[in-house]
């Protein structure tokens, strides 16, 4: 669950973004972010031993008291709602904007919200078997960028930290708050059957999302090289370039497929989150 809710809007706008600060460098970016989101899970695991079976909203209660521990709760209850909202924005504007033109985003919008509320409703284990089913939906296309490996240019990589680390710095202090996503998992930890493992699959989420993130910056940036802080959708530029024999090519659609499934699970694991924080 944790995979796809961290890395459904992150693989398609961070490669840009880090770019712009890091340029060349920008391969390194999500090796530094990587530390807010071990220190989310170190966090999430090591609080959920100390209150077993509560949420944060919960045990920051026992923590601050029950008048600040309650305005915690609407604070990041605000804040949940709203990172909700730029989502399914930002999901509706890159589906109308990149392939269906003519479709109102009210629609785009309302049918993915009716899914999710739909499965938020089905409970946490509704939102597992989603997320097992979708996950590897969401990776395998993924792959098809290595068609183009032909078209990749090794040189792009080079002068490794020409202007040193800062700019580095300064590229990965965005995708920090996609890595720091990761302590949603506090919310899911009083459900598991065996919580001992939660410390153990976190790590295994935020190494698979470390690794897709180097994987997609590789591709984006041997494939557009400096011309890569000026694409907003590097990832669509990339399967757009993909052709095998004239015949495999036009992909995508894979890529609305990867964010239709993606955003789904993310969406619908903030919403219940937000659920779960209001009840």
């Amino acid at each position: 669950m944790m995979y796809p809710t961290v890395l459904a809007t992150g693989f398609l706008s961070l490669p840009t973004i880090s770019a712009q600060f890091a340029n060349n460098d920008l391969w390194l970016t999500p090796i530094f972010a990587s530390l807010s989101g071990l220190l989310a899970i170190f966090l999430a695991t090591r609080l959920h031993r100390l209150y077993p079976g509560q949420t944060i909203v919960e045990y920051s209660r026992s923590i601050a008291g029950a008048i600040p521990g309650t305005l915690f709760g609407c604070f990041y209850l605000l804040s949940v709602l709203q990172d909700t909202g730029l989502m399914i924005r930002q999901y509706a504007e890159f589906v109308t904007g990149a392939f269906l033109f003519k479709t109102p985003m009210l629609l785009v919008i309302s049918s993915l919200m009716l899914l999710s509320a739909i499965a938020v409703r089905g409970g946490v284990e509704l939102l597992a078997r989603c997320a097992v089913i979708f996950t590897p939906l969401f990776c395998l296309p993924l792959f098809f960028l290595l068609l183009l490996i032909p078209e990749l240019h090794a040189q792009y990589l080079l002068p490794v930290l020409e202007r040193g680390i800062v700019p580095v710095l300064q590229g990965s202090a965005t995708p920090q708050a996609w890595f720091s996503e990761l302590f949603i998992m506090s919310f899911f930890l009083p459900r598991l059957a065996d919580p001992d493992k939660a410390g153990k699959w976190g790590a295994i989420s935020l190494t698979a999302v470390i690794l897709s993130l180097l994987y997609i910056d590789f591709i984006a940036l041997l494939l557009l090289g400096p011309d890569l802080s000026n694409k907003i959708y590097p990832v669509l530029v990339a399967f757009r370039y993909i052709s095998l024999a004239d015949f495999f090519e036009n992909l995508e659609a894979m890529l609305l497929a990867i964010w239709v499934v993606g955003n789904f699970v993310k969406i619908s694991v903030f919403l219940y989150v937000a659920v779960v924080t209001l009840s």
